[in-house]
């Protein structure tokens, strides 16, 4: 019985790591190693999505482990209407306002199956990603608005973090292509990756 309960222990962790794995293997990350400022204590993180629902659980998983790494965020959606585009003002406002001191914006792209993405090797920032709001203003619509409960999708998954007030690039990810359920527990370990990532860079405690 011991043994069998070891089996099954090794074979819940094994399976949790495929898991994990799947979601996340792919992710490639890009850092200006110019920066060089300490960890940001305060990150504003804006999900350029239409889909209330969804973009309120993804800023609100992103804040809760910005959290849990002792960084302070906000979540854009208690400000800003997931209908329409927020003007560049608005979010600058708001921004300065919570002295926030790093803008954390992430975007998802609905993909095809057959669809494919840059390899690690060969992926260059797009110049217009150094623009932070022209890059949030061209996510959203990507995923429209309703996501139906029995409806799987493929997406592409990037993360850009730019430093305020001055609004500069300084870090991004792009994930690989992978399946999101109606669930949606995907993003978690995606998130955590993320997080990680920010934090073993030296941009979070």
């Amino acid at each position: 019985m011991k043994k069998l309960r070891i089996r099954c222990a090794a074979l819940s962790a094994i399976i949790l790591f495929i898991i994990t794995s799947t979601a996340t293997a792919a992710t490639i990350f890009w850092k200006d190693d110019s920066y060089q400022q300490e960890p940001f204590k305060k990150v504003f993180v804006l999900v350029t999505l239409q889909d209330p629902t969804l973009k309120r659980r993804l800023e609100d998983e992103f804040s809760k482990q910005l959290n849990n790494h002792g960084t302070d965020s906000v979540a854009s959606y208690p400000f800003f209407s997931y209908h329409s585009l927020s003007d560049k003002e608005s979010i600058t406002s708001k921004i300065n306002e919570l002295e926030a001191e790093a803008i954390l914006i992430i975007k998802l792209m609905r993909v095809e199956k057959e669809d494919t993405t840059s390899s690690a090797n060969h992926y260059v920032v797009p110049t217009w990603h150094h623009d932070w709001y022209t890059y949030y203003s061209s996510g959203v619509g990507f995923i429209r608005t309703p996501t139906y409960q029995d409806e799987d999708y493929f997406v592409i998954a990037e993360t850009n973090v730019y430093e305020t007030p001055q609004k500069r690039l300084i870090w991004v990810s792009r994930s690989d292509m992978f399946t999101v359920t109606c669930g949606c527990q995907e993003f978690i370990s995606f998130i955590k990756v993320i997080i990680d990532k920010l934090s073993s860079d030296h941009l979070i405690k």
